[in-house]
């Protein structure tokens, strides 16, 4: 009885920490690309848990490439927010996540209601091949481009976040996103 307790508590432990993550529900992920613009990248999704380290995470992977028949060509992966975690946007002061890349560069986005231009701000990060890197980005660090129309973030109108590439052309794309955390 009791080493089966242990492995009660040793489970219910380990689903704590993987739903302690922020953005667990995979129907709220979605892909996209630049297909609707005219060009022809190709993006794959997988939302689900898996080892990571040895710890089990919930673990978000965008496969893909990345043409210049669009001369912005993009792929990326968002996150439709929900009332419980723009709730938890709003009391943070940062969000902090980890990644899995293939040594490119990326942005993270927030998409808001306010910019209807896309225009969104926006953070760059850089990935190495294969290792875990963790990234801490104050919600102040989000910017424009600036080739929209300026306006300022607020938080408040947040809609979605998303995970995108940075430049043209990526024979191929491959991102692990996990460990999401507003804080």
């Amino acid at each position: 009885m009791k080493r089966i307790s242990i492995l009660i508590v040793l489970f219910l432990l380990g689903t704590a920490a993987l739903f302690a993550q922020e953005m667990t529900n995979a129907d709220n992920w979605f892909s996209f690309d630049d297909k609707n613009d005219g060009g022809n990248s190709k993006v794959s999704l997988t939302a689900k848990p898996e080892k990571v380290a040895g710890k089990e995470q919930f673990v978000i992977t965008m496969t893909g490439t990345v043409t210049k028949k669009f001369q912005y060509g993009f792929i990326g992966i968002g996150y439709k927010i929900d009332k419980a975690t723009l709730e938890k946007i709003l009391k943070a002061n940062t969000i902090k996540f980890k990644v899995i890349g293939d040594g490119k560069r990326y942005k993270v986005r927030f998409d808001t209601t306010d910019v209807k231009d896309f225009d969104n701000h926006l953070y760059v990060f850089s990935t190495k091949p294969g290792e875990v890197v963790e990234v801490t980005v104050s919600f102040r660090s989000f910017k424009q481009e600036g080739w929209g129309a300026r306006k300022p973030f607020k938080k408040e109108n947040i809609t979605q976040m998303a995970f995108q590439t940075v430049g043209q052309p990526h024979d191929s794309i491959n991102l692990k996103v996990f460990d999401i955390r507003f804080e």
